[in-house]
């Protein structure tokens, strides 16, 4: 599992990451991660204001853009949230454990 991204502005500390519900929302109001690459404008704002959500949800909108201005590397931090959505994503789709006492097998 990948570590979420933690880092502190104007004095608050912030720890970025994805949920399987957070994605959820995300793709209910019309968010998809395989656009990022072909709406760049639209989708990374998304991805980038998406993992506040889970720790963050009260953060102002204009605050979170105003962090990400100062953030440097953006292209790394980009591949970054694509990971971190990626790895809640298919935690929807992983199996049971195999020592999973009540995993149901079909």
């Amino acid at each position: 599992m990948s570590q979420a991204i933690e880092f502190d502005y104007d004095n608050q500390h912030y720890t970025l990451e994805y949920s399987r519900n957070v994605v959820r929302q995300m793709e209910a109001s019309g968010f998809a991660i395989n656009e990022v690459d072909t709406r760049p404008a639209t989708r990374i704002p998304q991805l980038w204001q998406g993992a506040f959500m889970m720790h963050h949800k009260r953060t102002p909108k204009e605050t979170i853009n105003e962090i990400y201005t100062h953030f440097t590397k953006k292209d790394q931090l980009i591949e970054k949230l694509v990971e971190l959505y990626f790895e809640a994503m298919t935690s929807l789709i992983e199996d049971a454990e195999e020592n999973d006492p009540k995993k149901i097998e079909w």
